[in-house]
């Protein structure tokens, strides 16, 4: 699962940052990063606290959301789900079943020398990503990066 964050249709934002000349592009990424490291912080908050995955804040889980440049278009980014985001928003979670043994085996209670073992493993249907996408406010979430990057750019350039 991934989330596209891009600018279009946007003529006056456009002329404004052209004042910028060839730091344009610059600008125009820097803002784009700031509303999908946004995103990242509601899904985070909302959705890998507990809510809908139980996810410690150190874990595989809650670092492997990252935001990554789209290849191939410019100004443009996507916010890349977890490994196994696949898995959670499938329509009807998931079925593991092993390939090549009899059953899955995996490690077992602390301090216990048996493994447990499953004929197959059901996964419950958890949406997290594609929830977050449709309670976040991007529209807040790109004006407020809009106004600070602006700021921040202006005040390097003596404006302010």
């Amino acid at each position: 699962m991934q989330v596209q964050v891009t600018i279009s249709g946007d003529d006056e934002l456009i002329a404004d940052l052209k004042r910028f000349g060839q730091d344009f592009p610059k600008v125009l990424n820097s803002m784009l990063r700031y509303s999908a490291n946004k995103f990242i912080a509601h899904v985070r908050k909302n959705y890998l606290s507990g809510q809908m995955l139980k996810a410690s804040r150190g874990g595989k889980l809650w670092k492997s959301l990252r935001v990554r440049k789209t290849r191939g278009r410019q100004h443009s980014y996507i916010v890349l789900g977890p490994r196994l985001s696949n898995i959670y928003e499938h329509p009807g979670g998931a079925v593991i079943k092993p390939k090549r043994k009899k059953s899955l085996a995996w490690g077992g209670p602390r301090g216990g020398k048996q493994p447990i073992h499953a004929q197959e493993v059901r996964l419950a249907r958890r949406p997290f990503m594609s929830a977050a996408q449709k309670t976040f406010n991007f529209n807040q979430a790109t004006n407020e990066a809009i106004n600070k990057i602006m700021d921040r750019e202006l005040r390097r350039r003596g404006f302010k």
